[in-house]
């Protein structure tokens, strides 16, 4: 399934055949750009992202991650500091449904126990993130942070470009 790390693997082997890479090489290629990709070192969290996650805490609310990644999206969580952060995290490769797709949405509300008109989806894309979560009927949230480039119109929907607006 996509992003699954079996999806990676053959991704992986048909980029570094084209790039002309050996066979016998490709494993090791791959092997080493999934250990970059899952290292939390290869990351850095927004500064926004703790003070956002642990004031939201704090009110008692339920917070889930929902992200169309690989099923060892837990352990970077836990890598980058914020698996204890939230309820939940939901890879979309150990559901097999990616955003914008429903089944995803619906798992994220089943986990956090409550129904979409109670619920915000804060995402980056337009399609993926806010088409996706309100079609599942949850309420959703633009987070635009590039500010050199005017978002893309969502009729509405709040767009924010920092958590601090939220």
């Amino acid at each position: 399934y996509r992003f699954s790390l079996e999806w990676f693997r053959s991704f992986n082997g048909r980029v570094l055949g084209e790039l002309g890479v050996a066979e016998a090489r490709q494993h090791a290629a791959h092997d080493r750009a999934v250990a970059v990709f899952e290292d939390p070192a290869t990351y850095r969290l927004y500064a926004d992202v703790l003070p956002f996650l642990e004031g939201i805490r704090e009110r008692g609310l339920v917070v889930g991650i929902v992200s169309n990644w690989s099923e060892r999206l837990p352990s970077l969580c836990q890598g980058l500091g914020i698996a204890d952060l939230v309820h939940f995290v939901i890879a979309s490769a150990d559901i097999k449904a990616e955003k914008p797709e429903r089944e995803i949405f619906d798992r994220a509300l089943f986990r956090a126990g409550a129904p979409g008109s109670e619920t915000v989806h804060i995402g980056d894309h337009p399609q993926r993130d806010v088409k996706g979560a309100l079609d599942a009927g949850l309420r959703a949230v633009l987070l635009h942070r590039d500010t050199t480039t005017p978002p893309a119109s969502v009729e509405d929907v709040t767009i924010v470009s920092s958590l601090n607006e939220l």
